[in-house]
């Protein structure tokens, strides 16, 4: 547990401190006591905060293959920051002109019945605290 220890002159007026180092994901209580200028007399205040993950980074390795006409098996590593922890990825791509959304939980996804042509695929990680900053693609000539 990190420790540390601010000494304030006397008669200073300190309302606030930043503390840095922190690591995400992690229940810190903060203690703040004020001595009496007799040294006699002080008082103390507890407070607790749990700090913030980081959103999820971006998912690499990303791969996709054709076992069949109009079948694309897509595959790709979860991201290094998992943040909160992934509860899904988005694959996004556009079929017919419209753009088509499919949420998957594992790290590979099969997508059947796709029209012949350049297709992009795009790939996100979802956490409970944020989405990938950064998109992960993949062009396939789909047959």
């Amino acid at each position: 547990t990190p420790s540390c220890t601010i000494a304030s002159q006397p008669g200073a007026n300190a309302t606030s401190l930043t503390v840095t180092g922190l690591s995400a994901g992690t229940n810190y209580t903060f203690s703040v006591v004020a001595n009496a200028s007799d040294s006699q007399n002080s008082s103390a205040a507890t407070a607790s905060a749990r700090t913030a993950y980081a959103a999820p980074g971006a998912v690499t390795g990303v791969t996709a293959t054709q076992p069949s006409t109009g079948t694309v098996i897509l595959r790709w590593k979860a991201p290094v920051n998992v943040g909160a922890g992934i509860t899904s990825y988005k694959i996004t791509y556009t079929q017919n002109g419209k753009i088509v959304t499919k949420s998957v939980t594992g790290l590979t996804t099969t997508l059947s019945g796709l029209t012949k042509g350049a297709h992009v695929f795009s790939i996100v990680a979802n956490a409970s605290n944020g989405v990938s900053s950064t998109t992960s693609t993949v062009s396939l000539l789909v047959r």
